[in-house]
């Protein structure tokens, strides 16, 4: 049984507020989320602002964007995977889970397994159609 939480505030170093759209634990994985609905992808200065979001030690991050990634947005993910797991996640990921054509745990195990052995964040789970 992992643990979630609602959106909520972090106070930042030197003052300012930072806003986490969620958290969960998947395994002994613990996962701060980003979530955006923007019509545009995201772009490396929206990866740049959530890898800010996750400076605790031992706590990665899943950044879902309904309209998918810029390239350069997934070339910071991978730049900073030395130091943080940052996990990316699109719009038809997020569908398949709402809809439940895809099992979030299985989507999260399977991201975290691909970013482990091939130091990539984002690794698009897709539907089975043959489970359909």
């Amino acid at each position: 049984v992992g643990t979630a939480a609602a959106s909520y505030q972090i106070g930042r170093v030197g003052g300012g507020i930072s806003q986490i759209d969620g958290y969960f634990t998947h395994g002994a994985d613990k996962y701060r989320v980003e979530c955006k609905w923007h019509a545009k992808p995201a772009d490396h200065n929206d990866v740049v602002a959530f890898a800010d979001k996750i400076d605790v030690v031992g706590v990665g991050g899943l950044f879902i964007s309904m309209s998918g990634f810029t390239e350069p947005a997934i070339g910071r993910a991978r730049e900073k995977r030395g130091q943080k797991a940052i996990l990316l996640m699109d719009g038809s990921e997020a569908r398949a889970v709402f809809n439940l054509q895809l099992n979030f745990d299985d989507v999260m195990a399977r991201k975290r397994s691909y970013f482990d052995q091939r130091s990539e964040p984002y690794h698009r789970v897709v539907v089975d159609p043959e489970a359909a």
